[in-house]
C-alpha cells in the first residue's frame, strides 16, 4: 500500500486525510505541519506523537484514529525512540477496548505485525476482529480493511483470519463508475489474491470472487487490452479497462514486475489514444499527470505523447473529434512537433491550432522539405506570403515552384536573387529538359556554367542531347574553360578539335582547323609533345629534315658508345650528305676514343672506324686523323701494361 492510494478524501471518507497528511508532514519535517503540531498539541516529532497522542486530544472520531494509525504506519521506523512504537500499539489497543472500530483494528494489526514479534495485545485485537460482525457505510472502507488484513495474513498466517478476510470479499460490492477516481480501490485489492495464497472459487460463497481477484491482479501485472473477459468480470467497458490498466500497471507498478517495456508502451499508448480521441475534454488531473510524466522523462525523445503525433499522421483530423484535446496535444508536444512534421499538419494549419511561432516554422518545414501536391503547395505559399515567412530555396521547394509554375525561367533576376539558379539547373538536368536548360544557361552569367567543368558533367550532358542542342552547349563549355580554367583551355580545345563529333557539328574545314591549331601553337601554352605534334604537322619535308638533324646533333653530342653506334647505323646517308652532322659525329668519335680504358673497348671502336670507312661517312682526311688517334691510344694502353 502507498499513501497516494488512500489520500483522496472523497474516495475514503472513513479517513481524516488532512490529519494523515499532516502526520506525514511532521515526519518529513514540513514547516507547516511541524508548526501546527507544535502550536496546537505541543508535539515536536513523530515518536512524541506516537507516545502522547491520547493526552493531546488529537483523536475525536473514527476517522481521526484511522488517520493516526495509517499516518504513523507510513513513517519510517527510525523515527521512534526507545519503546515509543510499543507504547503506541498499546495505547491504540487500549483505545479500541473502549471505542471499537474494525478498520482501526485492522490498521494497527498491519502496523504491529511488521516486526513479527509476538504481541498478546495484538492477538486479542485479532481474535475480537475475527468474531465481530462488520458493517460499512462506504464500500471503500471494506476494501481498505481487506487490503490491510491480507497484509497481516501475509506476515502472520492465521487460518481463522483468512476465513474472515474471505467473508469480507464475499460481501464485496465493487461498482466502478469513475475509473479515474476509483482506480485506487483496485490497487488496494491487487495484491490480495497472492497474499491470501490464491484462494479458489470453492472457498467463496459468492460466485466468481476468485476470478475477480485474479482479474484485478492482472490489471496491475499484465497488459490487458480489448479483453471482453475482464469487461464482464469487472462490469466495465473497454475504455474503463484501458484507464484501470494504465493507472495500475504503468503509474503504480513497482520496479520489479512482469510487464515488458514494449508492454508498458502499449498500455500507455492505448490509454492516451482513447483519452485524446474522446469527444469529451481531458480532465484536469489527467493533464497534470501528463505534465508529471513529461517532467520525469527529461527528454524530448521520451515525450509520453510522442506516439500520438505519429498516430495523427495516419488518422488525421477526423480521428480527434474534440478540438480542445487536439490543442492540448499540440501544446504538450510543442518541442517535438517538427520531428513528426508531415502533410497532415496542413489540416492543423487550416484549423489555426498552432501558436504563431510554431505555425511559421511548420510552414517553412513543409515547403522546404516535404513533397506537396499543387493544392497543398499553393495554400502554404499563400500563408508564407501572408505572414511574410522567409522560405529557403531548397531543392524540394525550388522543384515544386517549377512544377507548379510559381517561378518562371524567364525571370532570371528573380532566380538569382532567390539563389535558385544552380538548383534549377540541377532539376532541368535531372529531368533531361535540355531546351529549357540551354535557354536558361544562355541568359545567366558565366559563373553558373562552372558545373560543366566538374568531372564528366559536360560529357554526360551532351551524350543525351540531340545535335541541335550540342551546337548550343559546346560554346558555353568552351567559354567556361577559357574563363575558369585558362591554363587547361588550349590543351582541352586541341583535344576537342580532334573529335569527329565537333568537326561534324560545326562543319569545320581542314583549313579552319589548321588556323585554330596554329593559333594554339603560337600561344606556347600547350604541352611540349602537343607543340611538337602541331609543329611537325605544318612543316615542309626540308624543314622536318633540318629539325631532325638539329635534334640528332644534340643527341650525338651526349651519347655513349652504344648510343653513338646506334645513331650512326641509322643515319649513314645523312652523315655522308650533311657536313654539319658529319662534323658532330667526327668530333664525338675523337672524344669517345680518348675515353677508352681497355683493349676490349679499343677493339669495339676499331670495328666502328671500319664501318665509317666502308660507308664513306667520313672524308679520307678524317679517317686518317681518327687512325692516328687510335694508334696513339693503342700505344698508351700497351705502354701501361
Amino acid at each position: 500500500m502507498e499513501l497516494k492510494w488512500i489520500c483522496n478524501q472523497e474516495l475514503f471518507p472513513c479517513i481524516n486525510v488532512s490529519l494523515m497528511e499532516d502526520i506525514l508532514g511532521l515526519a518529513n519535517e514540513s514547516k507547516m505541519s511541524t508548526l501546527r503540531f507544535s502550536k496546537e498539541y505541543n508535539l515536536q516529532y513523530i515518536g512524541e506523537l506516537a507516545e502522547r497522542w491520547n493526552e493531546r486530544n488529537i483523536v475525536n472520531s473514527n476517522q481521526d484514529i484511522i488517520a493516526l494509525i495509517l499516518g504513523i504506519s507510513f513513517c519510517s521506523t527510525g523515527t521512534f525512540l526507545y519503546d515509543q512504537k510499543k507504547l503506541f500499539i498499546s495505547s491504540i489497543c487500549d483505545y479500541l477496548k473502549m471505542s471499537w472500530n474494525g478498520l482501526a483494528a485492522s490498521a494497527i494489526l498491519s502496523f504491529g505485525y511488521r516486526d513479527l514479534n509476538p504481541n498478546p495485545e495484538l492477538e486479542l485485537i485479532r481474535e475480537r476482529l475475527i468474531q465481530s460482525a462488520s458493517t460499512y457505510e462506504y464500500e471503500a472502507e471494506r476494501i481498505l480493511q481487506i487490503s490491510l488484513l491480507s497484509r497481516v495474513y501475509e506476515l502472520q498466517p492465521h487460518l481463522e483470519l483468512r476465513k474472515y478476510i474471505l467473508s469480507l470479499i464475499d460481501g464485496l460490492c465493487l461498482d466502478i463508475k469513475d475509473p479515474f477516481l476509483e482506480y485506487p480501490l483496485l490497487l488496494l485489492l491487487s495484491d490480495v489474491y497472492n497474499q491470501l495464497e490464491k484462494p479458489t472459487s470453492k472457498e467463496f460463497k459468492t460466485k466468481g470472487r476468485g476470478r475477480l481477484l485474479q482479474a484485478i491482479a492482472a490489471l496491475r501485472n499484465k497488459e490487458v487490452l480489448q479483453n471482453q473477459h475482464y469487461n464482464e468480470i469487472l462490469k466495465v467497458n473497454d475504455q474503463d479497462i484501458s484507464i484501470l490498466n494504465f493507472y495500475m500497471a504503468f503509474q503504480n507498478t513497482p520496479d520489479v514486475h512482469s510487464i515488458t517495456g514494449p508492454g508498458f508502451d502499449r498500455i500507455k499508448e492505448n490509454f492516451f489514444l482513447l483519452q485524446f480521441t474522446s469527444e469529451n475534454d481531458l480532465p484536469l488531473y489527467l493533464i497534470e499527470l501528463i505534465d508529471e510524466m513529461s517532467f520525469v522523462s527529461k527528454s524530448e525523445k521520451e515525450n509520453p505523447l510522442d506516439f500520438l503525433l505519429r498516430k495523427f499522421n495516419s488518422i488525421g483530423l477526423t480521428g480527434f473529434p474534440n478540438r480542445n484535446n487536439l490543442k492540448l496535444l499540440i501544446s504538450k508536444c510543442d518541442t517535438i512537433l517538427l520531428k513528426h512534421c508531415s502533410n497532415s499538419y496542413i489540416e492543423l494549419l487550416r484549423e489555426e491550432l498552432f501558436i504563431e511561432e510554431r505555425r511559421n516554422t511548420i510552414i517553412q518545414e513543409l515547403l522546404e522539405s516535404h513533397a506537396l501536391n499543387e493544392e497543398e503547395f499553393n495554400y502554404l505559399q499563400e500563408l508564407s506570403d501572408k505572414f511574410e515567412i522567409a522560405i529557403t530555396s531548397t531543392f524540394n521547394y525550388t522543384a515544386m515552384c517549377l512544377e507548379y509554375e510559381h517561378i518562371t525561367l524567364h525571370d532570371v533576376e528573380m532566380l538569382i536573387q532567390n539563389d535558385m539558379i544552380n538548383i534549377v539547373i540541377t532539376i532541368l538536368k535531372k529531368n533531361a529538359q535540355h531546351e529549357k536548360l540551354l535557354n536558361l544557361l544562355e541568359k545567366v552569367p558565366s559563373e553558373y556554367h562552372k558545373f560543366l567543368l566538374e568531372g564528366s558533367q559536360f560529357t554526360l550532358l551532351k551524350t543525351n542531347m540531340i545535335d541541335e542542342y550540342k551546337l548550343r552547349l559546346y560554346p558555353l563549355y568552351i567559354n567556361a574553360l577559357f574563363v575558369y580554367k585558362s591554363s587547361k583551355f588550349p590543351l582541352i580545345l586541341f583535344e576537342i578539335l580532334q573529335t569527329s563529333e565537333f568537326k561534324d557539328l560545326f562543319q569545320l574545314s581542314t583549313k579552319k582547323i589548321d588556323e585554330i591549331e596554329q593559333k594554339l601553337f603560337t600561344s606556347n601554352l600547350l604541352p611540349s609533345e602537343i607543340q611538337n605534334k602541331i609543329r611537325t604537322k605544318y612543316m615542309t619535308p626540308d624543314e622536318l629534315e633540318q629539325e631532325y638533324i638539329l635534334e640528332l646533333c644534340e643527341e650525338v653530342n651526349l651519347s655513349s658508345w652504344y648510343k653513338y653506334s646506334s645513331y650512326a647505323e641509322k643515319n649513314w646517308d645523312r652523315i655522308t650528305k650533311n657536313l654539319e652532322l658529319r662534323q658532330v659525329f667526327f668530333t664525338r668519335f675523337i672524344d669517345l676514343a680518348n675515353e677508352i680504358a681497355d683493349e676490349y673497348n679499343l677493339g669495339r671502336i676499331l670495328v666502328l672506324l671500319y664501318q665509317f670507312r666502308s660507308n664513306k661517312a667520313f672524308t679520307p682526311e678524317q679517317i686518317m686523323s681518327l687512325e692516328d688517334t687510335l694508334t696513339e691510344k693503342t700505344k698508351q694502353l700497351l705502354f701501361t701494361k
